[in-house]
C-alpha cells in the first residue's frame, strides 16, 4: 500500500520544461544558513512549470557567509 502511494508520488512529480526563446521566466532564490537554492520556471496557461534547480549546500565556515556571498558561491560553483 506504501509502496503504490509512492508510485502515485513519483508520476506527480513536475518534469522539466523547455522554455521558447522569447518567453518570460521566472527565478526563485531561496537562501538560509546552510543552503542556497534556485529554481527557473516558466508558466504554461497559468501553471507555472520547472525549467531548472539547482541547490548548494553549505559546510563549515560556509555557513558564516553573509547571504549574498552565499549565492555567489552557489552560483559560481555550478559553473565549474
Amino acid at each position: 500500500m506504501a509502496f503504490q502511494g509512492l508510485k502515485r508520488y513519483l508520476v506527480s512529480l513536475p518534469l522539466l520544461s523547455k522554455p521558447s526563446s522569447e518567453e518570460m521566466l521566472y527565478l526563485y532564490l531561496v537562501i538560509s544558513e546552510s543552503v542556497v537554492s534556485r529554481a527557473l520556471l516558466r508558466e504554461d496557461e497559468g501553471v507555472q512549470m520547472p525549467v531548472c534547480y539547482i541547490s548548494h549546500s553549505m559546510n563549515g565556515l560556509q555557513t558564516r557567509y553573509q547571504r549574498l556571498e552565499k549565492l555567489e558561491l552557489s552560483s559560481s560553483s555550478q559553473e565549474s
